[in-house]
């Protein structure tokens, strides 16, 4: 006799990318939209709040940690988590001390979510591009020597004598991080260091690759001394709409656009990055395969990727509407008439 599989606890969290998805809004609007939303999602019932952070950009955040950390004030029962901190451009000491500072006055509800983001041209600003290539394992070890008291580095990277950053995190050992692993390597990192991974649910990748990377992260992460239990995160588009229609003209219309306009600002650093992909093939993987139509259509395909994935904690890009009204409309829809049924079905 088989024994069924165990379904993973399910999560739902809303993302607040702020990036191109609002063209044309004033900064005003667009941040007072983010607000909004975020206080719209904890009151119908989501589980968590994920911030972004991109620079030099129109209609973006240029901090997940400063934005994170004023949702932080304005909640009180949802986790708020970055997706992602760039943590090659900034100072790894500086970011384990703002990273300790939240969880401490949110009472530990801060997940750290980190990455590296592109190869764009952040790098040439605020850090290097040597930094890219080769400094998130370096950054990650001095991270997690800063949340445990003390510090000092001498490489090429990071020359700097003994200190020791404050505060002290409230959680043990430090709050709970995730790595966004898009590459064999990073995966491979958060294996090592018993993370859990920040899956994206992209063109060429279905629930069953998802379940293989998260397999893969398993038996790594075994190597190292890492049993979990593993609670990875998923990012998927959610458009719900009364039609299944109605929400893929969503996506082939303003979430289109909103990526198009975003992808001519981003200025890469080595030529061998292709700068204006075909955006066609991401658009419908969405529309085939996301969180996009009807309730109940949302529903199945959420429980469909949670089930076969066996990845239970999903992030919801719920801005795909490109207009504040729409994007809050969507995400007390997600509450009220998505998130019960997916619950229902994953009890």
């Amino acid at each position: 006799m088989t024994t069924p599989k165990p379904t993973p606890e399910f999560r739902a969290g809303a993302a607040l990318f702020l990036t191109g998805r609002f063209v044309g809004a004033s900064d005003q609007v667009r941040f007072a939209s983010a607000v909004e939303t975020a206080l719209a999602a904890e009151a119908e019932g989501f589980d968590d709040l994920w911030a972004t952070e991109h620079h030099y950009l129109r209609e973006q955040s240029p901090s997940a940690l400063t934005l994170a950390a004023y949702l932080l004030g304005r909640t009180t029962r949802v986790r708020v988590g970055t997706a992602v901190t760039m943590l090659p451009v900034h100072s790894p000491v500086h970011v384990a001390e703002q990273a300790a500072l939240l969880d401490q006055l949110s009472g530990g509800r801060f997940d750290l979510g980190l990455g590296r983001g592109a190869e764009t041209v952040e790098y040439e600003v605020m850090s290097s591009l040597t930094h890219y290539n080769h400094g998130m394992a370096e950054a990650l070890d001095l991270l997690l020597a800063s949340f445990a008291g003390s510090v000092a580095a001498d490489t090429e990277l990071y020359r700097f004598r003994r200190v020791s950053p404050q505060p002290r995190p409230l959680t043990s050992p430090h709050p709970p991080i995730l790595m966004a692993t898009e590459s064999d390597s990073s995966l491979a990192l958060a294996a090592r260091h018993g993370f859990n991974c920040m899956f994206f649910f992209n063109h060429g990748r279905d629930a069953e690759a998802l379940a293989e990377l998260s397999g893969r992260h398993a038996a790594i992460a075994a190597e190292h001394g890492h049993p979990g239990p593993w609670h990875h995160t998923v990012l998927v588009y959610a458009q719900v709409a009364d039609t299944d229609a109605e929400a893929a003209e969503i996506i082939r219309g303003p979430l289109l656009q909103g990526m198009t306009t975003t992808g001519a600002e981003y200025i890469f650093l080595q030529e061998t990055v292709r700068q204006n992909p075909d955006r066609g093939p991401r658009i419908e993987h969405i529309v085939a395969q996301h969180a996009v139509g009807t309730p109940q259509t949302c529903a199945e395909r959420l429980v469909g990727i949670v089930e076969t994935s066996g990845i239970g904690r999903v992030i919801l890009a719920v801005e795909a509407a490109g207009t504040p009204d729409g994007a809050l409309d969507n995400v007390r829809r997600l509450g009220r008439e998505v998130l019960p049924l997916v619950r229902d079905r994953l009890a």
